[in-house]
């Protein structure tokens, strides 16, 4: 567990210290480039075993009145339209190598904005599972405790994740001052197997909530703490 906290903690972080690098090296090759705008003037076509791919043939002014014409080194499986212009990059002493700005100057960025995203959804994962955690404790400190009996263990077939349904527990519990029995459901348990965990007729802590200084069997928590959450 501990090496996978380390794991998603650290490495996109590497990700990040990569992309920030090429960010930046991007960048500072860019400003000795010049920003033009190139014409689409002909279409070259390259067939593979893949299918058609085509690269644009165009014509541009690096820095001078000269025009140049070249390749795009960006092929592209749909046919481009003759006429179009779109922004790129030259190298004044090499007119001939050209780029398109997307490509250049976002191409690092994507490296940083990704894992962060990533880490947005580990921490907000960590997040949850903590206020989780404190809520139970907060709430289980004004409930009454009860033993109720495990009667059922059954898929929750109304829920399917990766064609897989999760288990829940079924308890009873006789309330022998108002002779009724109260029947209390777990949370889904993502497991294949609990039998290691739960068996019939064991019992189970199930706290209610009291309002008025009543009980109300209908507002509960069972405490499946001691159950993983899902198979590892």
């Amino acid at each position: 567990m501990k090496f996978i906290f380390i794991f998603f903690l650290f490495f996109p972080m590497l990700f990040q210290a990569i992309g920030a690098t090429i960010t930046w090296n991007t960048f500072q090759t860019i400003k000795q480039w010049v920003q033009t705008t190139w014409t689409v003037v002909d279409v070259k076509e390259n067939r593979d075993s893949d299918g058609d791919t085509y690269s644009p043939v165009l014509e541009y002014m690096c820095g001078s009145e000269q025009v140049e014409k070249g390749y795009s080194n960006m092929y592209s499986s749909s046919y481009p339209r003759i006429g179009d212009e779109i922004e790129i990059y030259c190298v004044p002493w090499e007119s001939s190598f050209i780029q398109d700005s997307f490509t250049w100057k976002y191409f690092g960025v994507i490296f940083v904005v990704f894992p962060m995203l990533f880490q947005i959804i580990w921490w907000g994962g960590l997040y949850f599972a903590w206020s989780k955690g404190r809520k139970r404790k907060r709430l289980l400190a004004s409930w009454v405790q009860i033993q109720a009996k495990i009667v059922d263990v059954w898929y929750n077939t109304s829920l399917q994740v990766n064609g897989r349904n999760p288990l829940r527990i079924t308890c009873q519990y006789d309330d022998k001052d108002t002779n009724m029995v109260h029947e209390f459901y777990s949370d889904n348990i993502w497991l294949h197997d609990i039998s290691s965990y739960v068996k019939k007729w064991d019992m189970r802590d199930v706290y209610i909530s009291v309002k008025t200084q009543e009980r109300d069997y209908s507002v509960y928590y069972m405490d499946i703490w001691d159950i993983p959450i899902s198979s590892s």
